[in-house]
């Protein structure tokens, strides 16, 4: 789904000022490896006897780049690297997970309908699979997916301009750099959301066309001509991109970008709050967010709650509610306290000392993660009665429960919020999501996300059918190896899709904004 701005890599402290922008570090093209090796046996490289003319060395190292980034990787042979673990590198892996289970849930939801309820539902006999199980079930909860990814936007686009707001107080050059924030942001976001789509709908279009069986959307018999065709594309593409439209718009053929108008739309909220609280102190901001999100939640808007959620996220991460509580400390222990740069904000161990503080805080954090998991994975089929979610439905405000939609869309806003807030506090789970595999999946996720539902509607169908119809095996069978060959499919795709036409679009908004960017005359 969604969003999808590089997440920002860069410590919490008064020395990091670079803007955040995922790194990648260049390696040197020569060939270290055989070098190494000369010298471990004893003898020099540089007289070791050649296999390839002077001439060709290095000529063909640029084929590398043809091959799957993870390939090249594990093989020595990329000249890119992942960025360097950080503070805020985990929320990278959230996202990259975060889009596996909404493949996971679109590719098993279309098979087998029955994932959709709880455990013990009824008829008995189709609803005791461990999947359904509660907390287990969050691993197929797409819809409760797309709250996440919201939340992990509004942090990630007020990230860097909340770090100048609160640096602005000690630097009043900072308003200046808060403004060109707001102002990039503004002019990038729409190129880097949109023309990945855009190069989607393209593809589908053609293959729409091309390949009769792959109809999607159910609507190619009203196209009779392919420019008709390629103009009923048009309309239903722009539509997404249109910032005036608030109510969801599922674009046919590829239904799952509408998470992208909504993505536009809320970095515009978020940006607009940026502006709004500059000149607040961090706790009437903590408030206004708080205020903001509520407001939202009870006009029915909890997209828009979500991405406030985030910003409330962020602001925590510069200024803890600790600082609101300042004065809870002697004030001999408050002259020592540092005055300078972000960390002068006090610490919770600051305020409340003790030995068991850490576990304390451990144990809270785990209850926080456990109920998290276990709301974002509400069934989308309603509770039916079944526990727990019978009682907890129970604290679901009447206006949400009115479809099992808009009551997922609840809890999955309020399990997401708490679950990034328990991955704030507990370290082995950072640790968990900051692996180079599931910081790959992060890297990859957005092009991941727009290639899941083309590649699963096409060639999954046909596996599907192929093993199922024709080779008469079972549809269990049928499906786990069709699952595995297109989960396969899917990260090789978006591997070159990130190269091609993800990371160019974030390349291209920076280009352009540069070049229409005013000059300011020095001095």
């Amino acid at each position: 789904m969604p969003n999808l701005e590089s997440l920002p890599m860069e410590d919490i402290g008064p020395s990091h000022t670079k803007e955040s922008e995922a790194e990648y570090h260049e390696l040197s093209n020569d060939s270290i490896g055989d070098a190494e090796e000369g010298v471990a046996e004893g003898g020099n490289p540089e007289l070791l006897p050649r296999t390839q003319p002077r001439w060709l060395e290095g000529r063909f190292d640029w084929l590398w780049c043809l091959l799957p980034f993870f390939l090249t990787a594990a093989l020595g042979k990329s000249r890119r690297k992942q960025a360097k673990v950080t503070s805020t590198t985990y929320m990278n892996g959230i996202r990259g997970l975060a889009c596996v289970v909404v493949f996971s849930a679109h590719v098993t939801g279309h098979y087998y309908k029955a994932f959709g309820n709880p455990w013990g539902a009824y008829p008995p006999e189709l609803n005791h699979g461990i999947l359904q199980l509660p907390v287990l079930r969050t691993m197929l909860a797409g819809k409760s997916m797309v709250c996440v990814f919201f939340v992990l936007s509004g942090f990630i686009l007020s990230y860097s301009p909340l770090r100048t707001i609160v640096s602005a107080a000690k630097s009043p050059e900072s308003t200046n750099d808060l403004t060109v924030k707001l102002c990039s942001g503004l002019l990038r976001r729409g190129i880097r959301l949109f023309l990945p789509m855009v190069v989607l709908a393209a593809i589908t279009c053609v293959l729409t066309w091309y390949y009769p069986s792959f109809n999607p959307g159910g609507w190619r018999e009203f196209s009779p001509t392919f420019p008709i065709h390629m103009w009923n594309f048009y309309q239903i593409t722009i539509t997404v991109m249109n910032p005036y439209y608030w109510e969801v718009y599922i674009p046919m053929s590829f239904d799952h970008c509408w998470t992208l108008g909504t993505e536009y739309r809320g970095s515009l909220v978020i940006f607009m709050l940026c502006l709004a609280v500059s000149e607040l102190s961090t706790r009437m901001r903590k408030l206004l967010f708080i205020a903001s999100a509520i407001w939202a939640m009870y006009w029915g808007r909890w997209d828009m709650s979500c991405f406030i959620e985030g910003m409330f996220l962020a602001e925590l991460r510069y200024c803890p509610l600790s600082e609101d509580f300042e004065y809870l400390i002697p004030r001999s222990r408050r002259a020592t306290m540092p005055t300078d740069g972000l960390q002068a904000c006090p610490t919770s161990d600051d305020l409340h000392p003790s030995r068991g503080r850490r576990q304390i805080k451990t144990a809270l954090a785990s209850v926080l993660l456990l109920f998290s998991v276990l709301v974002l994975g509400w069934p989308a089929s309603g509770h039916q009665q079944i526990e727990p979610f019978n009682t907890i439905n129970k604290l679901t405000p009447l206006m949400y429960r009115v479809t099992n939609d808009t009551t997922v869309c609840f809890w999955g806003s309020i399990g997401g919020f708490l679950f990034l807030v328990a991955c704030e506090n507990l370290p082995w789970i950072q640790w968990l999501l900051s692996t180079p595999p599931v910081l790959y999946l992060g890297d990859i996720s957005f092009s991941f996300y727009l290639l899941h539902w083309l590649t699963y509607l096409w060639p999954g169908v046909e596996m599907m059918n192929f093993f199922y119809y024709k080779l008469q095996w079972s549809k269990d069978s049928s499906f786990y190896l069709m699952y595995f060959v297109v989960f396969i499919l899917i990260i090789i795709s978006s591997d070159y899709y990130w190269r091609l036409v993800d990371e160019p679009s974030v390349k291209l908004g920076r280009f352009l904004f540069e070049k229409i960017r005013a000059r300011k005359d020095k001095g």
